[in-house]
């Protein structure tokens, strides 16, 4: 990937003792009035935490539910009402 390889903050960060969630379950609620339930598997919040978090990458403690609300939002093009999450498992 070259020399500047984002995944190397992850590492690091379990090089420090920092645990990353294995998975993150979260229920989208849609402004038709349906709702639906979503995993976020390890790379896909790294995934999320590079393209859209990555200032922030180093000093990893949580993700914004908003950060989670645009990346659900460009994954299935379509706009949130509003998300809850449901679980977090290291």
């Amino acid at each position: 990937m070259g020399v500047f390889n984002p995944r190397r903050a992850f590492k690091k960060l379990e090089a420090l003792g920092v645990t990353m969630p294995q998975r993150i379950d979260v229920t989208i609620f849609w402004t038709e009035g349906s709702m639906s339930f979503h995993s976020m598997y390890r790379t896909e919040i790294e995934d999320m935490i590079i393209n859209y978090y990555f200032d922030q990458a180093l000093l990893f403690t949580f993700v914004d539910v908003e950060i989670i609300k645009e990346w659900l939002w460009d994954t299935y093009c379509r706009e949130p009402e509003k998300i809850v999450v449901d679980s977090i498992k290291y």
